[in-house]
């Protein structure tokens, strides 16, 4: 699948290049469905990301596309299921382009990304039996995500911060120095200090006073 779009949406056009219709990207597609290929949730968000810089200009052709293949599918399920891929730590993603995507295609999308997190961090509370976690259950750019674009919903910045401050606490202990690595030990501190900054004081005055 992804060989295709790269074929149709090559990430460096030669001059004469042509964008695609919807209708062309949708049989091609189509035609790698009948040979047994599956447009699954991990191969929508792995192109999205893929194309992450070109998304200003192939962004609502590519999901429109998706969305005709995938059209007998619940909107809510299928919004739950592209955060939930978009959101695994693996994916490590350095840019909002991708979310920001998302986010404009779904409405109440600030309470599908909400489910979604919970989610993540109630999995994460089950299977961490050692409570040694070294690092973020999501990756950083999650945390200042919703921080940026969720600013005035406090139940969801204090959702974030529980696991922030767990992690800060933890890499503070000088015992604990030896078992995370200088850059995500950065990246932990560079997201707390950006959550307990003046205007988001009430957090940590929130946690205090617990």
């Amino acid at each position: 699948m992804q060989g295709e779009l790269l074929i149709l949406l090559p990430p460096t056009p030669a001059s004469d290049w042509s964008c695609p219709s919807i209708k062309i990207i949708i049989l091609r597609l189509a035609e790698l469905i009948n040979l047994g290929f599956s447009l699954k949730d991990n191969v929508i968000i792995d192109a999205l990301h893929m194309f992450n810089h070109l998304l200003d200009e192939i962004g609502d052709i590519l999901w429109d596309a998706f969305l005709a293949i995938r059209s007998g599918e619940n909107v809510y399920s299928l919004a739950l299921k592209f955060f939930r891929e978009a959101f695994k730590p693996e994916r490590n993603l350095k840019k909002d382009d991708l979310l920001n995507i998302l986010k404009s295609k779904f409405d109440h999308h600030e309470q599908i990304i909400k489910q979604v997190v919970k989610q993540f961090f109630i999995e994460e509370k089950m299977s961490d039996i050692t409570l040694r976690r070294n690092s973020l259950i999501l990756s950083p750019k999650i945390y200042l995500y919703v921080l940026k674009t969720y600013s005035k919903d406090f139940e969801f910045k204090v959702i974030c911060f529980e696991d922030i401050l767990t992690l800060r606490i933890y890499i503070g202990n000088p015992r604990n120095l030896e078992e995370i690595s200088t850059c995500t030990r950065d990246s932990i501190i560079s997201v707390f200090d950006s959550y307990i900054k003046k205007k988001n004081q009430n957090i940590w005055i929130y946690y205090k006073s617990d």
